[in-house]
């Protein structure tokens, strides 16, 4: 090429071997472009030849020139020159190539881009196991609470199989296990599912194990409940006592048929203005004496405040009396204390037929008073009333089975349950004021005169001295008939209605009359009933006590003060019509909940 020669023939047959010129092309850029064909081909072959090698890449840059030079010094070739145009033409972009670290970050982001999906690949089948797994979990948890209930009839096992067969599931495995007794039932089960891995395999993971496992129990602990009802006049109204009746009695009967033979002891005490005791029940308790036609107390401020009701502490006994009715009604009609059995309280009952029985004889009438009635809710209870049980249980009036009841509060194994319902707000509450209580009454009976005769009554006027007659308006000296007796205060509320002894036997003076008519006294109105009623909630709740309300078509301050005395909001019910059914449903449902033991 001018500047320096070169003999083609020098290498004949080297230069006839074309793959090394091909080899060094790759390797080396520019070689191709420095010399002719046949002087590339020369001198790698030579190269090649003389390292008695076909892979020029074992040989370094310094090696390649220190070859050059002995080729061209074997065959007269310039080296200052060759050598010279190989260092700028091929060995120095060579160099270049070596020092250069472009697309150095390629590899590196290949190998992370591979990480990433093998990561992802994992959290694939990771979230695939955590759906089988919470699926699984559901279905398992669902069948062994359907499994454990008592009052299902089916085998307990086959029910836990039916329940996994219908939910979707596929290549599971099973294992159940039952213990029933009694008032218990107790179903432990686990399943199990391999699955296969779809991405986890790329780093030696073919299979995921998913296994789940529970245990479910119900368990029928010992029941001691009082059902507080409202039956003040308004529920004669809209049907709303015949509702009740309907739903307390079948609350009674799941409980009762749940329960087993006696596990549950339920005590009903109705409530409107007072409640009616009972003689039976009044018997255990030191009722005061000034008269023993009814059975209704009156409670002190602090009572309310406690749990307990003591057996020796006098209690005072409501007045029996009539403060409504205007006429002549003997004896009264429409006493405050009602005297009848079907009103009093029922306690501690295990029948079923003695408990719808009572409910049956409820009937509507009077004021509302939801503060005593909680306070005798409470009490029937508290382990105070333990005596008072074994006295009845002595007398065949409870079960022998409730021995020992009511339990101490801290008795782990029996649940202590109060539901107090009512329709309004409570009202005023009343009794004879404490001077006409008892002692004897300015009224004069003759004990001669003829049953139903009203010439037989005189009233001796202190400022006077002189008997009235006031069937005829008249004055003497000595009362009326041939054996006049003074009568007792209790004699005569019990026998006219306040009322009517100031308007027919004080009608002589306007003073007297009034004064006669207003021998009755308000005892509670109805925002200390409701502050009463504040009170004995909080001590049944603190004494850990369940309590459930209902406020029964009740207007908005009684929905408030029911749900207050709650044990929780959840535990208060505001119902209309026959949805009270649905609220005693739910009470039963709350009170018998199966439980996930794990």
């Amino acid at each position: 090429d001018g500047r320096f020669t070169f003999r083609h023939s020098v290498f004949p047959v080297l230069a006839a071997k074309p793959d090394f010129c091909h080899i060094c092309d790759r390797k080396f850029p520019g070689f191709k472009s420095t010399f002719r064909h046949e002087i590339r081909h020369t001198i790698c072959t030579a190269i090649c030849g003389i390292e008695q090698m076909r892979d020029v890449t074992v040989i370094g840059v310094s090696d390649m020139e220190r070859k050059i030079e002995q080729i061209a010094m074997t065959v007269g070739w310039p080296i200052m020159g060759l050598n010279t145009r190989l260092k700028q033409t091929v060995f120095k972009p060579v160099r270049r190539f070596r020092r250069d670290e472009k697309g150095g970050m390629l590899i590196f982001a290949l190998l992370c881009f591979m990480g990433m999906l093998v990561g992802a690949g994992m959290a694939i089948d990771f979230m695939r196991y955590k759906n089988n797994r919470s699926r699984m979990q559901a279905t398992l948890d669902r069948a062994i609470l359907a499994a454990a209930a008592l009052n299902q009839p089916l085998d307990a096992e086959a029910v836990v199989i039916d329940y996994f067969a219908k939910s979707g599931l596929k290549d599971y495995t099973l294992t159940i296990s039952v213990d029933e007794g009694v008032n218990f039932r107790t179903v432990n089960a686990s399943a199990a599912l391999t699955q296969n891995s779809l991405f986890l395999n790329m780093v030696g993971i073919d299979t995921l194990s998913v296994i789940t496992a529970g245990i479910a129990e119900e368990r029928i602990q010992k029941l001691e409940v009082s059902l507080v009802l409202d039956v003040s006049g308004s529920m004669g109204s809209n049907s709303k006592l015949a509702n009740l009746k309907v739903a307390a009695k079948d609350f009674a009967q799941a409980l009762i048929d749940a329960g087993r033979v006696g596990k549950v002891a339920i005590s009903i005490i109705p409530y409107n203005g007072t409640v009616v005791v009972g003689s039976r029940l009044a018997q255990e308790y030191n009722l005061t004496v000034e008269h023993n036609a009814s059975t209704c107390v009156r409670f002190d401020d602090e009572d309310f405040f406690t749990t307990t009701l003591s057996t020796s502490q006098s209690i005072e006994r409501v007045a029996h009396f009539d403060y409504q009715n205007s006429g002549r009604s003997s004896p009264i009609a429409w006493p405050e204390c009602d005297t009848g059995t079907d009103s009093a309280i029922l306690p501690f009952s295990t029948s079923i037929a003695a408990i719808n029985a009572h409910i049956d004889g409820l009937s509507a009438g009077g004021m509302t008073a939801s503060d005593i009635g909680m306070k005798w809710g409470v009490s029937l209870l508290d382990p105070s009333a333990r005596d008072v049980l074994t006295n009845l249980i002595a007398s065949d009036d409870a079960d022998p089975l409730l021995a020992d009841r009511p339990v101490a509060y801290s008795d782990g194994d029996t649940l202590k349950v109060i539901i107090l319902m009512t329709d309004g707000d409570n009202t005023n509450q009343y009794d004879i004021i404490q001077e006409r209580k008892s002692g004897l009454s300015d009224v004069w009976l003759d004990h001669d005169a003829p049953s139903g005769s009203t010439t037989k009554y005189s009233v001796y006027d202190t400022d006077r001295e002189e008997y009235y007659y006031p069937h005829d308006r008249t004055w003497h000296a000595t009362a009326l008939g041939g054996n006049p007796v003074q009568m007792t205060y209790p004699e005569l509320w019990g026998t006219f209605s306040t009322r009517y002894v100031g308007s027919y036997f004080y009608r002589y003076s306007r003073s007297k009359r009034d004064d006669m008519q207003n021998s009755y006294e308000l005892t509670a109105g109805g925002n200390l009933s409701d502050e009463r009623l504040s009170n004995m909630c909080s001590a049944a709740k603190n004494a850990e006590i369940m309590v459930f309300t209902i406020g029964f078509e009740a207007p908005i301050h009684g929905q408030s003060v029911m749900r207050s005395c709650a044990t929780s909001p959840a535990y208060f019910y505001d119902v209309d019509g026959l949805e009270i059914a649905d609220a005693f449903n739910s009470i039963v449902v709350t009170i018998q909940k199966i439980k996930l033991v794990q």
